[in-house]
């Protein structure tokens, strides 16, 4: 049996730029695909985790995919987008769509 020895190029943690190093350092995050689900029209986009929030920021239509940071950040039964936007969602009118995480 021949063995066979190669190299492997995979970049050491020193060779990664400050930014990647701190994405390592803090847990890689994801954008997950997702659907509306019981929507016929349109779902609102608040700028709180509130149905009390009147600051409507956008909306969501049926059949749209948007992608929402993972790990969830979840509060009052809705879901924030990102931790860097101002966009929640309740979580009683969305679903996981098919698809592929995306790394931030």
């Amino acid at each position: 049996m021949e063995m066979l020895n190669y190299l492997h190029d995979e970049p050491l943690f020193a060779e990664l730029k400050p930014e990647e190093a701190e994405t390592i350092k803090g847990g890689l995050t994801f954008s997950e695909p997702y659907t509306t689900q019981g929507v016929s029209t349109r779902l609102r986009i608040r700028s709180g985790p509130s149905i009390d929030d009147d600051n409507i920021v956008g909306y969501w239509y049926p059949g749209q995919v948007k992608y929402l940071q993972s790990p969830a950040i979840l509060k009052n039964g809705f879901r924030k987008f990102s931790s860097s936007v101002n966009k929640w969602v309740s979580i009683k009118f969305i679903k996981r769509a098919p698809g592929k995480p995306l790394p931030d």
